[in-house]
């Protein structure tokens, strides 16, 4: 695990440092709409976690710094078909890695993190099976969405809902023209099926979600 974040880390370091030296030596640099606020993120993330809490500078650098790729956006060419393809693939991939953590171990895990990664992951790769869905019309496409859909919940990160829930929203907002009522319907009564079945299993394993339950009962 500590490998794979490691490889994934120099990774995007040297990517950045790549980027960064072809934008200095053309003397070409777009900040784009969120270069100035990145920025401004990235440099209090950078400063306190390295002053306070230098063991975790690896996350530091993944919150702070790594987010700032999207300043060198306009030098990458993607295919975003075979991008989504990709994430779908991917996501297959995982899933058994997943399930063998929980197995193993009592929580759900990507090949590196924990459930908050299952989460963030799954939920990328649910909206990348749901693009492709949309483009190609292949229902294989639409069930990979539910199951992606189902390993957000299987994450059990209150986090990973509730970003789910705004992307969501957000996506089918952007595809409304594509998306028959019945489709927005189907996708939205799955995701708060899904929430009801996750948040009961919760409310007995996790005290703040019992608290939370017992406060709503008075």
């Amino acid at each position: 695990m500590v490998l794979s974040i490691t490889v994934y880390e120099a990774f995007i370091i040297l990517a950045l440092l790549y980027y960064s030296y072809k934008a200095i030596r053309e003397k070409r640099l777009s900040l784009g709409n969120l270069g100035v606020p990145l920025i401004i993120f990235a440099i209090p993330t950078i400063l306190s976690t390295a002053l306070y809490t230098f063991k975790d500078i690896g996350r530091g650098l993944e919150r702070g710094i790594f987010p700032l790729l999207y300043l060198f956006g306009d030098r990458f060419k993607v295919d975003f078909y075979r991008a989504n393809q990709i994430l779908v693939f991917l996501g297959i991939l995982v899933i058994p890695v997943v399930f063998y953590e929980f197995y193993t171990k009592g929580e759900p895990a990507p090949i590196w993190g924990g459930p908050f990664e299952v989460g963030d992951l799954y939920l990328l790769f649910s909206l990348g099976s749901l693009s492709l869905y949309l483009h190609t019309k292949r229902k294989v496409y639409l069930i990979m969405f539910f199951i992606f859909l189902g390993m957000v919940f299987f994450s059990m990160r209150r986090s990973a809902y509730i970003a789910t829930f705004i992307c969501l929203l957000l996506a089918l907002w952007m595809m409304r023209h594509k998306l028959s009522k019945k489709h927005i319907f189907f996708i939205f009564a799955t995701f708060f099926l899904g929430l009801s079945l996750t948040t009961a299993v919760l409310v007995k394993k996790d005290d703040r979600f019992k608290a939370v339950y017992e406060g709503c009962k008075r």
